[in-house]
């Protein structure tokens, strides 16, 4: 692991800018996977006008959804504010994930074989009461990834030896 210096997650942080092919990689299985009967139609149907306006109808939302998901890798950050770890994505869409640091359970991190190829990582943060996780970052440099793990554990560690510590 290379010695980095620890990032101020006080300060808001992007994912990683190789984190925008993991991103975009994504939106087209989703885009593949909501539209795939109508690829099938285009393929086997025979050359028509109608046919021509499919091809133009799936070229056009192939470019939202490619659009949509480099604004939401753009508007991404997440940092911590006054014990919280806050979590803020979307443009039109605004999102804000607040998880109290005492309250974080677990941080996993994740590779699949592009985060493998890329050098990065998936962090998923857990919380009590909850089967899914309360945030996810899917690009983060592995260095980075756990370096933030220790972040959120160690100080939910120190919150809970100060509480269980007897009084003196």
């Amino acid at each position: 692991m290379k010695n980095l210096q620890q990032p101020d997650w006080f300060q808001p942080q992007r994912q990683s800018a190789s984190g925008l092919l993991i991103i975009l990689y994504k939106a087209v299985i989703t885009f593949i996977k909501a539209i795939w009967p109508i690829l099938v139609i285009i393929l086997f149907r025979e050359s028509s006008g109608k046919s021509v306006g499919l091809q133009l109808m799936v070229t056009v939302i192939g470019i939202l959804v490619l659009v949509s998901s480099l604004i939401n890798f753009y508007y991404f950050r997440f940092f911590i504010q006054q014990e919280n770890m806050v979590v803020r994505k979307g443009l039109i869409n605004k999102k804000t994930i607040t998880i109290p640091l005492k309250n974080i359970q677990a941080v996993h991190i994740e590779q699949t074989w592009m985060h493998q190829i890329l050098k990065i990582a998936r962090v998923k943060i857990d919380t009590a009461g909850t089967d899914k996780a309360e945030a996810t970052i899917d690009a983060i440099a592995i260095e980075k990834a756990a370096m933030l793990r220790t972040f959120l554990m160690d100080n939910e560690k120190v919150e809970t030896d100060l509480v269980n510590k007897p009084a003196e």
